[in-house]
């Protein structure tokens, strides 16, 4: 039987597997290349209370889900601005990122974006 992936609006009691996500894949694909300053900035950005914080306010967090399992996530800001984006590891390659990205671009295009000039 074929796994079925959903995406849905992010809920304040999903913060902290979100925050677990996050870290394991910063940690084993891209955190060795930041400095201890920059590691814990960003330690500092995706803890469960900052998180939370944003989510209240005008963030605009997605993720992807697997039966009960988050698998990926999402964070949309300032209506065009993307500052979260992860793959679980074991979830990489099945699309889940292309549909997490193809949401947000949609929720962009059917905003009512104004331009002041």
């Amino acid at each position: 039987m074929r796994e079925v992936m959903y995406l849905r609006k992010a809920m304040l009691e999903d913060v902290p597997r979100i925050c677990q996500l996050i870290i394991d894949s910063f940690n084993l694909f891209i955190g060795e290349s930041y400095s201890e300053e920059g590691k814990e900035e960003f330690y500092r950005f995706v803890n469960p209370c900052s998180v939370k914080k944003r989510m209240k306010k005008d963030n605009q967090m997605i993720v992807a889900q697997i039966d009960e399992e988050i698998v990926g996530v999402i964070d949309r800001r300032e209506t065009n601005h993307i500052s979260l984006f992860f793959v679980d590891q074991n979830y990489l390659h099945h699309g889940i990122g292309k549909k997490l990205l193809n949401k947000v671009i949609e929720l962009i295009k059917n905003s009512d974006l104004e331009v002041d000039c």
